[in-house]
């Protein structure tokens, strides 16, 4: 019974971007076309996805389960249905993210209706799959019939030990390391004999060990007791320094806040004298009053902002009339219109008669329409031209038929057109009308802010001349210069300087209030005498490597502490290293005595057992994945998958040939010689690639293929690869009942048997049948 596997039906809902897709497969080369991220790809990693997906991992391109399901839904279902040796089966495989995930496999009758549960859960489903398929592993499928992004070519891009290492495994080789694993309860059985030999020899060379440890330790411990040594002295030549820095720092604290109090004496004086010179020069600003003449010109300035916004408003409007020109412009025939907009009665009258013209050409159409409707009518009903009444024989007939049918879909056509048009001149119309009027408003509006802007304008030019000589004048005292910044203006400084007369007042009474209390705490001391002895004492922490300012008092003292700390974990350091020396001397003496003991029992125990050498023999030479006998299988193996892929190769009509190392290093021959298989083109990788995966596959299944699906094989190859790659695939096709290929190369649409089509409307794919012409 044949046992040829096809791909019959896949059913997406909520997979990505596909909300809802049902695709029917046929046999020979089907294509699956559209644009990149349109969803074509999505198609056959659901295939792989429902029918080899373990677990909770997924191989949908790296995406999380979450993921995979549309954005909005909570829950995605994918339906494949295969045939397998005339038996179809489906697979529904139901994702979701508030429960588990679930499957179900079920046989099907000649009209699709479910018969049998199968198998039911993930792991199940997947495992009869596996055992319909007759492969070991999905991953014997991912490396033979299909190939999805970027893997076509991935068996010949490994390393030849990988390589070797995964079809080894694809081919089940890897059983003959269980057989290794059964002899091995009976080997330890054996080497149990020679166990205490093992224990001895383990021991000896424990101890031998240990002695070495100790030695390293005992030295070990040497050098720490030298370097402890230095490093007391080391702290010690510390601890005095860090006395000395404690010392000076407490002197320094005292001076510190003297030092505080003469230079804020200093600083207040310094002020003082701005401040009362400040008054002197600023007195005559209290004369003017610069809040009426602010509030004057924060009206006009409102007054010119709106008229701003008018005159913005105006060009949106003309620009709004421009657009709506051009838009119609483009649907009739009217010639192109004056660069002046503001015109639109003439524009207006322009679109109504365009509308007349278009109208009157809508009913002749119309007209024409409903006559070839009625012409076809008595032509169906006739057996005799209506015209000449002669006979109207088949040919005829149908041709006079035709030519009307034609007509009428031609009218229907240029009518939705007209319609169209006509609708877009109407809507034009009513908003040229309603910019217009909006336009004349917002020129009343423009005239009068115009006119008040003018009468304001010419009341404050005088009041606004005096007000900027003052502030000329005043903005040059240093202490004022802050209210006449650019942003603030002359009229806010005047109003801010106002404002600080009345505080520097305040703040010459506070300042004086404090100077005399400074002079008090300083006990009326000479404030360059305590300047110069603070700096004195400044110089000295530094040259002991100590800044002042970053180091009180109390981080000394906490320094001196962990000092003394330090020294005394030194001390308890030696003492206790010492007497670890002692207990290690004292241990090396017995340790010593017990190998020579171990030494003489070893002399009587040299035998050990014959049969676990044959056994180990055995499990380590001739099984296992690189024993003898595997070797040998493996070595049949290579030879009948390069056999058959050289058959595949010489069958696609390509002269070349490959040849298979015992370490499973590819090489390539051509009538010319032997390439390397980086030299060789990328229409020729690919079909060395196909032809492995097709060997590999019938070595593995006994058979040839049913079904080959190839994922975007074209990426990366330019024009004319990919024609020689599309010439591969269609001979291929032509040796498989089925080959699937999705990509985004519409050349394949010319050799394909079947095309699907896969679009996005938005966020959602669509697929669509593609019948092909003949």
């Amino acid at each position: 019974m044949s046992r040829t596997i096809l791909i019959r039906r896949v059913k997406l809902r909520n997979i990505l971007s596909h909300e809802v897709s049902e695709i029917e497969f046929q046999t020979g080369l089907t294509a699956i076309v559209g644009p990149n991220g349109a969803g074509k790809s999505t198609i056959v990693d659901a295939i792989v996805y429902a029918l080899f997906a373990r677990g909770t991992r997924t191989v949908i391109r790296g995406k999380s389960k979450r993921d995979i399901i549309r954005r909005g839904a909570t829950e995605g279902e994918i339906e494949v249905d295969i045939d397998i040796g005339g038996q179809t089966y489906r697979v529904r495989r139901v994702i979701s993210t508030l429960r588990a995930e679930d499957a179900q496999l079920y046989q099907l009758d000649r009209d699709g209706r479910k018969v049998k549960l199968v198998a039911t859960g993930v792991d199940n489903v997947v495992e009869h799959i596996l055992r319909l398929f007759g492969v070991p592993s999905p991953e014997t499928i991912r490396y033979t019939i299909i190939s999805r992004q970027d893997e076509l070519t991935k068996l010949l891009d490994l390393r030849p030990a990988e390589r070797k290492d995964l079809i080894l495994k694809l081919l089940g080789l890897h059983d003959l390391e269980k057989a290794r694993e059964v002899l091995r309860p009976y080997l330890r059985k054996y080497l149990q004999e020679a166990a205490k030999l093992e224990v001895i020899r383990t021991e000896i060379d424990r101890r031998k060990r240990r002695l070495d440890a100790i030695d390293r330790e005992l030295n070990r411990i040497e050098q720490e007791l030298r370097e402890l040594e230095e490093r007391k002295k080391n702290l010690e030549a510390e601890l005095e320094r860090l006395k000395l820095l404690h010392k000076l720092l407490f002197e320094y604290a005292n001076i510190r806040e003297l030092e505080k109090k003469a230079r804020e004496l200093t600083e207040i004086e310094n002020e003082l004298r701005k401040l009362e010179e400040a008054i002197k020069y600023a007195a005559g600003i209290r004369s003017i009053d610069p809040s009426s003449l602010l509030t004057q010109l924060q009206e006009l300035n409102q007054i010119k902002r709106a008229l701003e916004k008018l005159n913005e408003k105006r060009t949106q409007i003309l620009e709004d009339i421009r657009r709506v020109v051009e838009r119609v412009s483009k649907l009739c025939t009217i010639a192109k219109l004056d660069e002046n907009v503001e015109d639109v009665e003439k524009i207006v009258e322009m679109l109504r008669s365009e509308l007349e013209n278009l109208r009157a050409k809508k009913h002749r159409i119309e007209a024409e329409t409903r006559m070839a409707l009625e012409a076809s009518k008595i032509i169906q009903e006739s057996a005799s031209c209506p015209v000449c009444g002669r006979p109207l024989d088949t040919e005829l007939k149908r041709k006079l038929e035709k030519e009307l049918e034609m007509k009428i879909v031609n009218g229907g056509n240029e009518l939705r057109n007209i319609n169209r048009i006509e609708q877009e001149l109407e809507k034009a119309l009513n908003e040229l009308k309603t910019l217009e009027r909006l336009r004349i408003d917002v020129d009343s509006k423009i005239e009068l802010y115009r006119q008040q802007i003018e009468q304001l304008a010419s009341q404050l030019r005088p009041r606004i001349a005096e007000a900027n000589r003052l502030c000329e004048q005043v903005s040059k005292i240093s202490i004022f210069a802050q209210c006449f910044d650019d942003e603030r203006g002359c009229l806010a400084g005047l109003k801010c300087v106002h404002q600080q007369l009345e505080s520097v007042e305040g703040r010459i009474a506070v300042l004086q209030e404090r100077r005399r209390a400074l002079y008090s705490e300083l006990m009326y001391k000479n404030v360059d005498e305590v300047l110069k002895e603070a700096e004195l004492l400044r110089s000295r922490l530094r040259a002991l490597g100590v800044d002042p300012e970053s180091v009180t008092y109390s981080m000394i003292e906490e320094k001196i502490h962990h000092v003394n700390a330090s020294l005394i974990d030194v001390e308890r350091t030696v003492s206790s290293l010492a007497q670890k020396r002692v207990d290690l001397l004292q241990q090396k003496s017995e340790i010593e005595k017990e190998l020579k003991e171990l030494e003489i029992e070893y002399k009587d125990l040299e035998k050990s057992s014959r049969i676990a050498k044959a056994l180990e023999y055995l499990t380590e030479t001739v099984l296992g994945r690189d024993g003898i006998l595997a070797k040998q299988l493996t070595s049949l193996a290579r030879e009948l998958i390069e056999r058959y892929a050289n058959m595949v190769l010489k069958g696609m009509g390509l002269d070349l040939r490959i040849s298979i190392s015992t370490d499973f290093d590819i090489s390539v021959w051509s009538p010319l010689g032997e390439i390397d298989i980086r030299n060789v083109s990328g229409g020729e990788k690919t079909a060395i690639a196909t032809a492995l995966r097709m060997a590999l596959a019938y070595a593995i299944l006994g058979r040839m293929p049913g079904f080959f699906i190839l994922d975007e094989p074209t990426a990366h190859l330019d024009a004319e690869r990919r024609r020689t790659l599309f010439d591969l695939i269609k001979r291929i096709s032509e040796k498989l009942p089925q080959v699937i290929v999705v990509t985004h190369d519409i050349e394949v649409i010319d050799i394909a048997d079947n095309v699907l089509e896969v679009y996005k409307e938005g966020a959602r794919s669509i697929v669509r049948y593609v019948h092909k012409q003949q």
